[in-house]
């Protein structure tokens, strides 16, 4: 990891910019490559860490990732429901927190090649940072092939979903991926799922009567 690489310039300058930080913690793999380049700039130890949930309780495929991502980095989340589950807006969520627990900046994996709407957000922001709301993208310039690519050169570990072929980690289980939950992860999440959002279980008798919902568009598959 050679961290004067450009690659590293936007991670390195929000390093810099001090203070306690305010993590967003995601399972997706956009967030496994940031902590592991802010690990090497900065002690994760001193900052705040966020994950919001879907489901009250995390399932225990979920919960298992997350603890080895909080053990293997030396942090501790704090698991919120989504802001929109609660009829609330994420920046009014993300503001408290700060506030509470005193972080100069909210520092997110968000990248701009994304989506158009992304890249024209996050392009004028000097080194990655948008000082006005106080958030940080040290991965604002990177490509989901470079993200791959740091994956697989650093051995980062993932959650379940990418071995079983999908383009991202699952934040809740609605539609087709209710069957892959049941089938592909497992029984033992399945039924943590349904106890807490009984469409799950809707969701899932829909699929299992319509293979064509398993292998469309709505499971995120590699092509």
């Amino acid at each position: 990891m050679n961290l004067n690489s450009p690659m590293y310039h936007e991670a390195k300058c929000i390093a810099a910019f001090g203070g306690r930080f305010a993590f967003g913690v995601s399972l997706g793999r956009d967030f496994a490559v940031l902590i592991h380049i802010m690990s090497h700039l900065t002690d994760l130890s001193k900052h705040a860490f966020f994950h919001w949930s879907k489901y009250p309780k995390l399932l225990p495929y979920q919960a298992r990732y997350l603890e080895s991502l909080e053990k293997r980095y030396g942090f501790r989340s704090e698991i919120q429901i989504w802001p929109e589950c609660k009829g609330m807006k994420q920046p009014d969520c993300i503001s408290e927190f700060m506030e509470r627990n005193g972080c100069s900046l909210c520092i997110q994996g968000m990248r701009m090649d994304e989506s158009l709407q992304r890249r024209g957000m996050l392009k004028g922001f000097t080194d990655g940072i948008d000082y006005q709301r106080k958030y940080g993208y040290p991965l604002r310039r990177w490509t989901a092939r470079t993200i791959r690519g740091y994956v697989t050169a650093n051995r980062i570990p993932l959650s379940i979903e990418y071995s079983l072929g999908y383009k991202h980690d699952f934040q809740d289980h609605r539609g087709a991926r209710a069957y892959v939950l049941r089938h592909q992860i497992s029984e033992e999440d399945y039924q943590a799922a349904i106890a807490q959002d009984p469409n799950v279980e809707i969701d899932y008798v829909r699929a299992a009567n319509n293979p064509e919902l398993i292998y469309g568009k709505d499971l995120f598959q590699i092509q």
